[in-house]
């Protein structure tokens, strides 16, 4: 590899953003993540230890200074501790390209390219305010303490960290991260380390310093639903502990702009579509310095297609205009120096994992283990399998002398398999495994029945969860997710910390095709993690968040934009700009956006403000206008909801069809509903010819969409969850996720008729037909409905014992909850009660931020 210093060919204009700039990327070279290891010793290099590897950055000039909080930083190679990553893989940004450091100095330039925006900090910045909550000593305290740049958090905070994580000390590698001078000084950071290393723990302690001692905001963003639940329910403990509210926007919760919270500070945890949501909503507010961090989990889903994209444009939105820092977190990539390039970072990495993992593959009756190349070494032959006939695979046989002493998990590649390997490993298994906990297993059923008593748990899942065994995928209901989560969720991961001295991963390959394109596979490189934002959809949506938001409002403003993104990383200017006017050129021709002849002025249309205002993507928001449109030129028919349910049904459900239920369903339907369909091209005689010719209808066509509203009537008249699903024929999973689908779709719907005025109808009808559907109970349990863990059972049963309201629920003893509800646990009560402040509290803030509006004094009102 020549290791010559990169020099620029010629100068670079940073105030005009069509210069070709020169990117490092194009110049790497292949590398293992052996180069990312970080070594664990804290002395700093002697100079004569400098080579061209880690020499040191060029000097820049001295930046202008934003205020008091600028004197902690310094330039990067003036720092304590060894480089973390060699000169090729960017820690020393190049070709002109500056440092994290550096750029957060150089903010205040509107013109700088790649000055991230620090512009507010100042209203903020490191200054720890009085917290009434907290006696002035504690916060004196604080404020000596965190003047040493060496910790993280005061001590007091990091004992009660550790307290209720029950750790008795970090690992050194996260010891020796957390005295970061770079990460304490607010540079943006990537943490690339295996599974189960211990990144997690980075990440909260960075969110803790950052509402506890800089007062300020903080946003994780987790990729799925259940996994922010998950998250929610473990840093609950920190609100009492810190002072600090947890606050989760997923699914159906959050609110937009979020709740200006009094004397205290929030950590939101959120879905990808949620944060890019909360973002936008700050932009608009003109509050988006409220938010000190950024955490991403699993950073390298940026690359994967449309969820990808809307997590590159909140990305992008942040580096532009927020003052802030992101930490994200992600396996290794091989090019992780792109991701470090677009969020202006530093990275760390090490191999460390806690308990060490050998990995096997299976093929036939031999076992081989993979080195680390790739290449297979046989490591024994297995006896004969004499289950072959109902276990062809042998998994009852790998299993036979980990069960019960430890657990397993098992993945499976599609439903149907995990719902096999689980009855047949419960038919397995000895008589005396089985029983063995078997009380306690009926126990935990009794009570997830207790709440659930309009719904039946899948007969399969409940039979092989008395024997211990449990499957998990998306065709299960919420609430059996939820069961199976509580009760097996990591119980078998191989390697935990802290269960485990070692953990095995076996891969079951069949011998023939499947076992040659495994091996090539195990030998092949990682795939690149690769921008969403090179589609015209994509950019389009990008282009007019952007507009919409006001941050750009001309071709040169959006193409400061865009190099916030990873596109900008891996893609030249000339194939930026031109794919950045294709897309424009599209949203004009949509009616998005009207570009000025003269001026080249961009401003959005009322349609683009409805499109950005529900959050949708521009190619889905044209096809949804035009069939509003249509709907609302032919009438809205009031005799029941189901025109009203057939316009929120989602484009992207599908299922297969009993055409024969279909036209007895449809003919069911009054007179005017089915001449209402037949102006919409859905006439018997079409459900006729589906009948004869038995034609797979695709997601988004309107007779799926009849099809599944039909469904969605069945629910809306509070029918059983689970009847329906049998009467239809389809999982109770798929459902219940139509049905929040559906729910989502109305809200936005919703949000895009606030901005054209003559969807006045949609406007007004939908909010209560969300409600409604949400939970499709009586009026008067919907409020006690909001707490989780209570649906409509428990409502019900609560409403009955006088808890009218959710503050009485808020005041309750948890014993007394216990008694009114029979089987639910202390544990589960407490939750209730906890959950139940929470939206009392929540309640009370919109209130007081209402109130303050208009100029009320509220400093010395209290909670309770």
């Amino acid at each position: 590899m020549d290791k010559t210093p990169i020099r620029r060919s010629k100068s670079v204009d940073l105030d005009d953003p069509f210069t070709p700039i020169p990117k490092l990327s194009r110049l790497r070279t292949p590398r293992t993540s052996r180069e990312y290891v970080c070594p664990l010793k804290t002395t700093p290099p002697s100079d004569s230890s400098v080579t061209s590897e880690n020499a040191p950055p060029p000097e820049i000039s001295p930046p202008r200074k934003r205020g008091v909080e600028e004197s902690s930083v310094t330039p990067l190679h003036q720092k304590n501790g060894p480089p973390l990553l060699k000169k090729s893989s960017m820690s020393v940004l190049a070709d002109g390209f500056r440092s994290a450091a550096m750029l957060n100095l150089e903010g205040e330039n509107e013109n700088d390219l790649f000055g991230l925006s620090f512009r507010n900090e100042h209203l903020f910045g490191n200054q720890v305010h009085q917290n009434p909550q907290n006696p002035q000593n504690q916060q004196k305290e604080r404020c000596e303490e965190i003047l040493d740049p060496s910790k993280c958090l005061p001590t007091r905070d990091m004992e009660m960290y550790k307290k209720i994580k029950k750790l008795d000390k970090f690992y050194d590698w996260q010891q020796e991260c957390l005295s970061d001078t770079r990460l304490l000084n607010g540079e943006n950071c990537i943490l690339s380390l295996p599974t189960g290393a211990g990144k997690t723990l980075i990440a909260e302690v960075l969110m803790l310093r950052e509402a506890v001692v800089k007062k300020r905001n903080a946003i994780l963003v987790l990729p799925y639903v259940a996994i922010v639940q998950e998250k929610i329910s473990s840093l609950a403990p920190f609100e009492d502990a810190f002072g600090i509210n947890i606050e989760e926007y997923a699914s159906n919760k959050g609110r937009f702009p979020p709740i200006k919270r009094r004397n205290r500070v929030s950590v939101y945890v959120a879905t990808i579509e949620k944060a890019n949501m909360l973002i936008n909503s700050l932009i608009t507010q003109g509050q988006l310095n409220r938010i000190g961090m950024v955490v991403v989990d699993e950073l390298h889903m940026i690359g994967d297609g449309g969820r990808g994209a809307i997590l590159e444009q909140l990305l992008a939105k942040f580096l532009y205009k927020g003052c802030g820092q992101i930490v994200g977190m992600s396996a290794t990539l091989p090019n992780i120096d792109d991701l470090q390039f677009a969020l202006r970072s530093f990275v760390y990495s090490t191999n460390f994992r806690p308990v060490e993992l050998t990995e096997f593959v299976k093929i036939g009756q031999t076992m081989h283990q993979v080195a680390d190349d790739g290449e297979l070494t046989p490591a024994g032959d297995l006896p004969v399998n004499n289950l072959k006939s109902t276990d062809p695979d042998g998994i009852c046989q790998l299993l036979a002398k980990l069960i019960p002493k430890s657990s397993a998990v098992i993945f499976c590649p599609n439903k149907k398999n995990c719902e096999n390997v689980a009855v047949l490993i419960a038919k397995t298994l000895p008589a005396h495994i089985r029983q063995a906990k078997r009380a306690e297993s009926e126990a935990f059923l009794e009570s997830y029945l207790t709440d659930n008593d309009e719904e039946r748990m899948d007969s399969v899942l409940k039979k092989c969860i008395l024997s211990g065994v449990a499957y998990h995928h998306s065709g299960l209901t919420q609430d059996e997710r939820k069961c199976v989560e509580a009760a097996f969720m990591m119980a078998g991961r191989a390697g935990r910390a802290g269960f485990d001295t070692k953990g095995d991963c076996i891969t079951i390959v069949k011998q023939g095709e499947e076992e040659r394109w495994f091996r090539e596979m195990l030998k092949s490189e990682i795939p690149r993690c690769m921008s969403s934002l090179s589609s015209m959809e994509s950019m389009g949506s990008f282009i007019l968040d952007i507009v919409v938001l006001k941050i750009a409002s001309n071709l040169k403003e959006i193409m400061r934009g865009v190099q916030y993104s990873l596109y900008a990383a891996q893609e030249s200017m000339d194939n930026i700009q031109k794919l950045v006017e294709q897309s424009l050129k599209r949203l004009e021709e949509h009616y998005f956006i009207t570009i000025d002849e003269t001026t080249g002025e961009i401003t959005p249309s009322d349609l683009g403000n409805a499109v950005f205002n529900a959050g949708f993507a521009p190619d889905e928001a044209t096809r949804l206008h035009s069939d509003l449109v249509s709907s609302l030129n032919q009438g809205v028919i009031f005799s029941s909801h189901f025109h009203l349910l057939f316009i929120i049904t989602p484009y992207e459900q599908s299922c297969n069809i009993n055409w024969d239920l279909f036209l007895l369903m449809y003919n069911a339907l009054p007179q005017s509903e089915r001449k209402l369909l037949g102006e919409c091209g859905l006439e018997e005689k079409f459900i006729l010819e589906a009948i004869i010719t038995r034609v797979d209808l695709t997601a988004g066509t309107p007779r799926m969409r009849l099809y599944i509203a039909l469904m969605l009537q069945k629910i809306w008249n509070h029918e059983p969850m689970y009847a329906v699903a049998e009467r239809f024929g389809v999982e109770k999973g798929w459902l219940q996720t139509t049905l929040q689908s559906s729910i989502s779709q109305a809200a936005s719907i919703a949000k895009f008729s606030e901005k054209i005025t003559t969807m006045w109808p949609l406007r007004k009808l939908l909010p209560e037909l969300v409600q409604r559907l949400s939970e499709a109970a009586q009026p008067e349990l919907l409020p006690l409905m909001t707490v989780d863990g209570i649906k409509k059972a428990r409502a019900g049963i609560l409403f009955k014992a006088g808890y009218k309201t959710v503050g009485m629920i808020a005041r309750a003893c948890p014993l007394k909850l216990v008694q009114e509800l029979g089987t639910i646990r202390l544990a589960q009560a407490k939750s209730i009660i906890a959950s139940a402040k929470m939206v009392l509290r929540d309640q009370v803030d919109e209130k007081m931020e209402e109130l303050d509006v208009w100029g009320v004094a509220t400093d010395n009102f209290s909670y309770f």
